[in-house]
Formats: structure tokens, C-alpha cells, sequence
């Protein structure tokens, strides 16, 4: 059974030193725009990306073949920064010595219960897209489901 997300609550928040923080580390970026004027911009990059990786972590696409027709899995998730339980697809970071394929499907069954496999050619694996204010990089992966759920983690959406 899935965790109770409604339980699920920010407690206390408190400033964060850089020698404190164990994933994100803030960075200034100093470029020039398409007018060649000088600019800044300030990102928050993940540490923790693999040595030899270009990504941190992966996104998973992942199709449910039903008897009605193909669904798409999503599943709840709560995200403190903004207090509330998100819908998104499953995801999260590659480890070291691990390529972005195993952790795609690492990630699917740890988060969802569910097994699947990259799908292979042009359509499984999509280039590296930027992922919102951060420097996080990810790869999005379709995965084909080839077995039933095994962990009974997901709640129907």
C-alpha cells in the first residue's frame, strides 16, 4: 500500500549553509545574451552528478498497456519547497557507476512497483532537456511495461 501523502507537512524552515547542504550548490553565472550585453544568472546545480556523466537524473515515460487502451503513469509525490503533493512522472538521480538506462528502470520499480525496459531507437531515449531553474539535466525515457505491478505501491490517480 501506498505511504498516506496526506500526512506529509513542512515543519520548520531555516536558512541552509553551501558547507551544509548535501545536494544543491548555488552558483552565479556571468554570460552574454544574444545582444552581447553581460548578464548574470544564479542556478542551483546538483553535486552529486556521476564522474564521466553528462546527466544527474532521468525522467520515465512510462505506457500501461490496459484493455481500453494505453495509459500514462504518473504518480503523486510530495515536494516540500512548495508544500504540496505533485502529479509527475517517475524519476530521479543516476548513480555513480550506474548508466542513465539501468537507473530509469531502477527508478521505475523503486517509485511505482512497476518493471519495465528502455524502448529502443530514436523513440525510447530523448536528448538531454533542461529542467527548470537548476542545472539539473535529465534524460527522458520511454519505457514499455512487461510485467504487472509488483510492489502494490500505486494508488490510482
Amino acid at each position: 500500500m501506498a505511504p498516506e501523502l496526506n500526512n506529509c507537512r513542512v515543519i520548520k524552515e531555516e536558512p541552509l549553509t553551501s558547507s551544509e547542504a548535501k545536494w544543491i550548490e548555488l552558483k552565479r553565472i556571468t554570460y552574454n545574451n544574444a545582444k552581447n550585453v553581460t548578464k548574470t544568472w544564479e542556478s542551483a546545480v546538483r553535486p552529486t552528478r556521476p564522474s564521466n556523466s553528462l546527466i544527474d537524473s532521468v525522467g520515465i515515460v512510462a505506457i500501461l498497456e490496459k484493455p481500453n487502451g494505453p495509459e500514462l503513469l504518473l504518480q503523486r509525490q510530495y515536494r516540500p519547497p512548495i508544500d504540496k503533493v505533485c502529479i509527475e512522472v517517475p524519476a530521479g538521480l543516476v548513480d555513480e557507476g550506474e548508466d542513465a538506462e539501468t537507473c530509469a528502470v531502477r527508478e521505475l520499480k523503486e517509485e511505482t512497483g512497476y518493471v519495465g525496459e528502455v524502448i529502443k531507437g530514436a523513440l525510447g531515449v530523448t536528448p538531454v532537456m533542461y529542467n527548470g531553474q537548476s542545472q539539473s539535466q535529465k534524460w527522458c525515457y520511454l519505457t514499455d511495461l512487461m510485467a504487472q505491478q509488483i510492489l502494490g505501491s500505486v494508488t490510482p490517480i
